[in-house]
């Protein structure tokens, strides 16, 4: 909740900002258009040497915002790291610095053939998708990052693209966490910090979501203990209600977290939850 009132006044704080700047140019370009037109030969003059400064700093703001935005990327993509990373061997996906594997569906290899754009395995490239865009994937990002550390990602795969780069809502997306925190630890987690932003989410929604209420609850499925968020989405012409489903399982020195969001073709998870293998030991 406090992330998203933080979110929300954000973008108050930026449209303001906007709003003020872009004035603020207005008045600007019409003082020196004005100063332009003007019958004194000085005062054009010295309009000129004005706009050769501006022009002038204009290109040294850009370059200068362009190299920040690249350093920070270079340092955002390298904080956090906790060693979480994946391998893949045709269908089989291996976790670091764990021995758990898991196997994908045969299609998504055919999709990661054609589009390159549904496995996210090494620290680079997880940190690159660490936050959901655009539609369904936004909201899962927020839901999802508010339950784990995405430090202890080491994996997201999908049969699909995500945030900027899906193309259906109806794909299944999966992360794979390797985390030190137990089971216990983890369910509380998703049960308050994941349920409470989405909550928050259900709250705004309005058209034939509104009224909408997020809904948790807990199982334990073949060695799994397995927890479900679901909440409304509502985006003007359609909608529908979006599920997050949380499988951890004991492992030792770590607990093995698989998290699947949206729904996928029949059995697609099953398969997936069915395929992990964890050595002795």
């Amino acid at each position: 909740m406090r992330e998203t009132m933080n979110n929300e006044m954000a973008g108050y704080v930026f449209e303001f900002l906007f709003c003020a700047a872009l004035g603020l140019v207005c008045f600007v370009l019409w003082r020196f258009f004005s100063a332009l037109r003007s019958q004194d030969s000085e005062v054009r003059k010295e309009a000129k040497r004005k706009a050769r400064f501006v022009v002038i700093s204009l290109i040294i703001a850009i370059a200068g915002t362009v190299v920040a935005a690249k350093v920070y990327t270079e340092v955002d993509l390298r904080i956090g790291d906790a060693g979480r990373f994946a391998t893949r061997s045709a269908r089989t996906i291996q976790l670091h610095p764990s021995d758990f594997t898991f196997q994908v569906p045969r299609d998504w290899l055919e999709w990661d053939a054609q589009f390159h754009n549904n496995f996210h395995l090494d620290h680079r490239e997880l940190r690159s998708i660490r936050i959901g865009h655009g539609e369904w994937d936004s909201e899962y990002g927020s839901v999802v990052n508010a339950s784990l550390s995405f430090d202890d990602c080491a994996a997201h795969v999908g049969g699909g693209g995500w945030g900027w780069q899906s193309v259906s809502f109806g794909d299944l997306q999966v992360r794979a966490y390797v985390t030190s925190l137990s089971a216990e630890n983890v369910l509380l987690r998703v049960k308050t910090q994941g349920f409470s932003v989405a909550q928050s989410i259900a709250e705004r929604q309005d058209g034939f979501a509104a009224g909408g209420k997020a809904d948790f609850s807990t199982s334990t499925e073949q060695g799994w203990q397995q927890a479900t968020i679901t909440y409304p989405l509502w985006y003007g012409d359609y909608g529908g209600t979006a599920p997050i489903d949380f499988y951890v399982r004991d492992a030792g020195r770590y607990r093995l977290v698989l998290v699947f969001m949206g729904w996928g073709r029949e059995n697609e998870k099953a398969s997936i939850l069915g395929s992990v293998k964890i050595p002795a030991g």
